[in-house]
This record gives C-alpha cells, sequence and structure tokens, in this order.
C-alpha cells in the first residue's frame, strides 16, 4: 500500500504540475497516434512501433484475470480505483517517456538505451548509480515476475481450458500438456525477441490483431447486455466508497480492499510509474520527445480506460441480468475462468473458450517477448552484453517452469516486484522532475508562438 500511495501521489504531482495537460490536450494527443514522424532522427524503431512493443507489454493476462481478480476481492469499487491510477498514471507515463528521450545515448555497438533511473547515473554521484544499478536489478527480476511467471502460467491455464472443453484431461496428462506448451512459447520467444527493430515489426503486427479480437469477443457480452451498462457503471462508482452496501457484507470486502486491489491491477495493467515503457520508447525516431510523450498517455488511456474497463463490464454485466445464473465469487480469487463464464451466458462454451484462449495466447505471448527484451535492456546495462545473454537463456529456460507454477504465488510475485521496481524510477523522476517540466513549457509555448 505504501509504494502504492506513492505511485498515486507522484501521478498526482505530475498531473497537476504539467497543467492538466492529459485532458486539456486530449486532441493533440489524440492526432499523435496518427502522425508519422521523419526518419532522418536517430533510433531503430518508429513511434508507432514502439507504441505497439510498449502495448505488447502491458496488455497482457492482468487485463483479463488481473481485472477478474480485482473485482473478486476488491468489489466493483476496485474498477473505479484502477480508473483514478490510470488518469494519473497518464502524467506518470508521460514524464517518465520525456525524460527518456531527452537524457538517452548510444552504446559501442550503436543501440539506444536510456530510462529515467538510468539518467541518475551520470548525475547523482555514487546515489545516482545505486539508483540505476537498483533499477537494472529490480527490472531483470520483475521481468521474470510479470513477463514470465504471470504470461506463461496464463497461456498454460488456457490452453488446459481449451483442451477441456474437448475431452477429459487427466491430471498427468495436464501437466505434460502445460510443459509442452512452455516448451513452444520458448522456442518462438527466442527465435522473435532479439533486437529493438525485431520486438517492435513483431508488435505492430500483433497487437492491433490481439486488441481487435479481444474487444469483439467481449464486446458480445457488452452489446447482449447493453441496457445495463449504467446499472454497471453506477455500480462501480458506489462500490468504491461504499463496497459492503454493493456486494454484500459476507464477502468481507471493505474499501482498503477495494482500493488496493484496483490501485495495485491497475498499475499492473499500464504499468505507469514502473519505468518499464520507456526503454520501448528509447529507440524511437521521434522528432520530439513531448510527442512520443503523448503516446504514453494513449496507451495508458488505452489499456486501463478501453480494455480493462471491456473486461469489467463482460463480467458486471451478465451478474446484473441474472443470466443463467451467472454471478461473481465475491470474496474469492478469481482469475480468467470468470471472464469465461460471463462469455458462456452469450456464446457456446466451445466458441467462449476457443476465444479467450486464442485472446490470452496472444496478449501473454507479446507481453513475454516484450519483458524480455526489457530485462535484457537492463541486464547489459548492468554486466554488459554477455551477462544479458546469460540473462536471456535463464528467462527462456524459466518459461516451461512457469507452465507449471501456482496461480496465487503467481500473483504476489509479479506484483511484489513491479512495486519494487517502480521505487527508483519514482525517485528519478521527481529528481529530474525540472527538466520534464521545462520541455513541456517550451514545446506548448513554441505551438502558441505558430514554431
Amino acid at each position: 500500500m505504501p509504494i502504492l500511495l506513492l505511485l498515486l501521489g507522484t501521478g498526482i504531482y505530475f498531473f497537476f504540475r504539467l497543467g492538466v495537460f492529459p485532458v486539456r490536450y486530449a486532441g493533440r494527443i489524440t492526432l499523435a497516434l496518427f502522425r508519422k514522424d521523419k526518419r532522418s532522427g536517430d533510433g531503430a524503431v518508429s513511434p508507432q512501433q514502439a507504441l505497439c512493443t510498449a502495448l505488447a507489454g502491458t496488455i497482457g493476462t492482468g487485463n483479463i484475470a488481473g481485472v477478474a481478480g480485482a473485482i473478486a476481492l476488491g468489489g466493483p469499487g476496485a474498477i473505479f480505483w484502477m480508473w483514478i491510477s490510470a488518469l494519473f498514471g497518464m502524467a506518470t507515463k508521460y514524464a517518465e517517456i520525456v525524460l527518456t528521450l531527452l537524457t538517452r545515448g548510444k552504446d559501442a555497438s550503436g543501440e539506444w538505451h536510456g530510462g529515467a533511473a538510468i539518467a541518475l547515473r551520470d548525475r547523482f554521484g555514487r546515489f545516482g548509480r545505486a539508483l540505476s544499478a537498483a533499477f537494472c536489478v529490480f527490472t531483470v527480476a520483475a521481468s521474470f515476475g510479470i513477463g514470465n511467471l504471470v504470461q506463461m502460467h496464463t497461456i498454460a491455464e488456457s490452453v488446459l481450458f481449451a483442451t477441456a472443453k474437448f475431452c477429459t484431461v487427466p491430471e498427468s496428462a495436464a501437466r505434460v500438456l502445460a510443459l509442452a506448451a512452455g516448451l513452444i512459447v520458448a522456442a518462438l520467444v527466442g527465435i522473435w525477441s532479439r533486437g529493438a527493430a525485431r520486438v517492435g515489426r513483431v508488435a505492430e503486427r500483433i497487437v492491433p490483431v490481439m486488441s481487435i479480437l479481444y474487444l469483439f469477443t467481449v464486446g458480445t457480452v457488452i452489446v447482449r447486455f447493453i441496457d445495463r451498462v449504467p446499472a454497471a457503471l453506477a455500480l462501480i462508482v458506489r462500490a468504491a466508497f461504499c463496497p459492503r452496501s454493493a456486494v454484500g457484507a459476507a464477502a468481507g470486502i471493505g474499501i482498503r480492499q477495494a482500493l488496493e486491489k484496483g490501485l495495485s491491477r491497475g498499475v499492473l495493467s499500464n504499468e505507469a510509474g514502473l519505468g518499464s515503457a520507456p526503454l520501448a520508447h528509447v529507440s524511437a525516431t521521434a522528432d520530439s520527445p513531448v510527442r512520443e510523450g503523448f503516446l504514453g498517455v494513449a496507451e495508458v488511456f488505452f489499456v486501463t480506460m478501453i480494455v480493462c474497463t471491456s473486461t469489467a463490464l463482460a463480467l458486471l454485466l451478465p451478474s446484473l441480468a441474472g443470466a443463467g445464473g451467472y454471478r461473481i465469487p465475491y470474496g474469492t480469487p478469481c482469475g480468467a475462468e470468470c471472464v469465461e463464464a460471463a462469455l458462456e451466458t452469450v456464446l457456446s462454451p466451445r466458441l467462449s473458450s476457443g476465444l479467450l484462449g486464442l485472446t490470452l495466447l496472444f496478449f501473454s505471448f507479446s507481453s513475454i517477448i516484450t519483458w524480455l527484451f526489457y530485462g535484457s535492456r537492463c541486464a547489459e546495462d548492468l554486466f554488459g552484453k554477455r551477462f544479458a545473454a546469460v540473462y536471456r537463456v535463464l528467462f527462456l529456460a524459466m518459461l516451461p517452469v512457469a507452465a507449471l507454477s501456482e496461480p496465487g504465488f503467481v500473483w504476489k510475485a509479479a506484483e511484489v516486484l513491479n512495486a519494487l521496481m517502480a521505487v527508483p524510477n519514482l525517485i528519478a523522476l521527481l529528481l529530474l522532475q525540472k527538466r520534464v517540466i521545462r520541455q513541456t513549457k517550451r514545446y506548448f509555448q513554441r505551438r502558441k508562438d505558430g514554431a
């Protein structure tokens, strides 16, 4: 909770310090999504490829199983606090990306490196070097949590769900199937995850397809119960402040649970403040750090306000309509199986399982590739390219093990590792905030002067 409040507080500070610009300049931010920056500048990937790489890392199982778990353990009100984390997280992610492009540099092989915490290394002596090293260590560790354990476990789970719809799978066969899924994913990830340019090209192809597929899947439920949407939104707001009146006292859900689950799963889904997205944007050919920062704002909005909210509505609407006896198991752990049950109120069991399984496969696979790229960058910043090669081998070897892991341990490990990763990144942002604020003011002043 202290680190969650630090994340929220940092977002609030930048949100107002920058003049609530995510709201004031929503039009400019939207246009930045379609602007093609000239490739005359340095960089390995286009801004759109950098955006897709960052989205590939953020759109993962947290947007499906994570949202379901947040609602089950924190009530519908957890979604309201997820929205709050996104609103202020937009400013945090913007600041991260702007600072990264202002302070990035090339290594001996000509590859771009940077990030908020990395920027401290040459500016604050031993203290800065210690923070920079801590960020790299925590990012490498977090890549094994959110980027490996969580995603691979979800892939294995989705394969088993889909298989169970067609035949009975004994426990011993299920473990073999999960292990096989881990080995196949490890092989594919090893082929497609080398270098910013290759990761950017893969992400640019996967992200649009998987986003449309998932929004279409949950959209079938939303369209079917469209008349219940106002009631669902009202329930989310009411449950944020009076969770027991919304879900009943028997579930044992209070305001603290709603706040904690909403903020933690919100951060897990959009990664604002963790320092991960700058590792994707550092190689962009952007001709303006501010315009590249706009893409970070759009990223948070899309991931939380569109993808996560769509998941939440798909879960809540059938329950409010009383469709097929479907109910959310408040007070007990819940994951992708809850989303699947909600889909089955509209779609056939086999179709819902197939669509959800395919979506989870896309989401998790893209996240694994991106987080391996993030971890490799930080491993190289720590000890050089040889250590990065060792890290890649360990990461790929861990995937089959992760396929057999326990879900409770998986989520707890991811949350703890993310929290550790955020601390040095937030300290760096606050220490170097003047550069972000100065650059932002100059950009908007030039726009005002017609430059």
